[in-house]
């Protein structure tokens, strides 16, 4: 499916009362979500209510795929009673709701291994000819889950921080490549951490696990996805605040991300800090994504002009590992020279139908210190930044230009 648009997902969307869905879809499409991934008690509504809420979310321009054990198989294998592949013969059972607006397609399996991808490679396949431009959408383990998870899925072993080589994550990533034919890689990395003593830090492969599965997309020729933390579930996990969620998105713009997938958006057990609660009533994560994802889709249209070239890190070092990464973009960048004393990341952009350039610059420097960083930039060229997603054309002062970005910030910047 061509991507035409940044995608803005909501994992477990909605808390199910029927008579509420229509004002939640509300609440989300005003939010700025246009995916939403059904599950965790949809399975409850009625076939009726369950096409009555494909309808309400095409009415706000959301799509929603849906978990439906009804077409899936169970694999044995798989070490779970949860469905998670697709059984052609079944799929007649979606037709009371495949022919609304608001079907954008079906979840398959949350963290599978690679010993599973060959299998559903194969129904990933059958499905795209039966659900012509709809989504199979497979969610992915992170760099930090264990080999054992990698080889067997998720449910081998309790996620933690494993720090697995990036050899063994790299060979899951070249598997799933090889094996299913998806035209995106989608991966959940959340870096919001706390330490015992309830003190912020980050987790410190993040920029190396971005930077393997965005390598490995662009090879295959696919899009990259990512889930984004947006609640708490454990005590090493913190809630984030605005300067964590910006920083997440601005940091996976700058190597050429199309869709953002909140885990999770609506109340579940054991979380907390989402962005809405089992009243309905709206935490304040609900209005940072808001804030944020509107300045994002201001500037979206030219953003999907261009194409990411990749990544580099300005002033690595030990104290922010966070930042590390093992194939830095060497080539060709707008940006000339950098006069900064503090950590930062460079995206590097080329247009797809012209000749112009554009980057993505981030503050990295730990989220904790809320630091305003200022920088002097050397670029050729005419120079647009988005402030705020609005377009401003700047100039340069004794032939430098000069950002400010407040903790957690990044800043698009086009050069013609």
């Amino acid at each position: 499916m061509a991507q035409n648009k940044l995608i803005f997902g909501a994992y477990t969307p909605f808390i199910y009362k029927f008579d509420t869905i229509e004002k939640q879809a509300k609440d989300l499409a005003e939010a700025g979500i246009n995916f939403a991934v059904l599950e965790h008690g949809f399975d409850d509504f009625t076939p009726e209510q369950k096409r009555e809420v494909f309808d309400i979310l095409g009415k706000y321009g959301i799509d929603g795929v849906y978990f439906d054990q009804d077409i899936m198989k169970h694999v044995e294998a798989l070490g779970s009673d949860v469905a998670q592949m697709f059984d052609t013969p079944k799929a007649a059972n979606a037709d009371y709701y495949r022919g609304s607006k608001g079907f954008g397609g079906h979840m398959f399996v949350d963290g599978p291994g690679a010993e599973h991808f060959p299998e559903l490679g194969k129904t990933v396949a059958a499905y795209q000819k039966i659900f012509p431009g709809k989504y199979p959408y497979i969610n992915l383990l992170p760099m930090y889950a264990n080999s054992s998870q990698l080889t067997g899925g998720a449910w081998m072993a309790k996620i933690e921080y494993f720090d697995t080589s990036s050899t063994i994550f790299q060979r899951y990533l070249d598997e799933y490549v090889k094996y299913v034919p998806t035209d995106y890689i989608c991966t959940a990395i959340y870096p919001c951490k706390a330490a015992s003593d309830g003190k912020p830090y980050t987790y410190q492969n993040y920029v190396k696990s971005i930077e393997i599965t965005a390598d490995t997309a662009k090879r295959a020729g696919k899009d990259f996805w990512c889930c984004i933390q947006t609640s708490a579930w454990t005590p090493s996990i913190r809630v984030p605040n605005e300067a964590d969620y910006r920083w997440q998105i601005y940091t996976l713009l700058s190597y050429g991300v199309k869709a953002f997938i909140c885990y999770i958006y609506t109340q579940r057990p054991k979380h907390s800090g989402m962005c809405v609660n089992f009243d309905l009533s709206k935490n304040e994560l609900y209005n940072i994504s808001k804030r944020v994802t509107s300045e994002i889709k201001r500037f979206e249209d030219v953003y999907l002009k261009y194409d990411n070239l990749g990544a580099y890190a300005h002033n690595y070092s030990n104290a922010v590992p966070y930042l590390r990464m093992d194939n830095p973009y060497k080539g060709a960048s707008p940006v000339k020279e950098i006069i900064c004393d503090n950590p930062l990341l460079v995206g590097v952009f080329k247009e797809k139908k012209g000749t112009s350039q554009a980057f993505i610059v981030v503050n990295m420097t730990e989220l904790a210190e809320k630091k305003t960083v200022d920088m002097k930039f050397k670029i050729d060229g005419k120079v647009t930044a988005y402030y705020a997603g609005i377009p401003c054309t700047i100039y340069p002062i004794d032939g430098y230009y000069n950002f400010t970005l407040t903790t957690g910030d990044g800043l698009f910047v086009t050069v013609e």
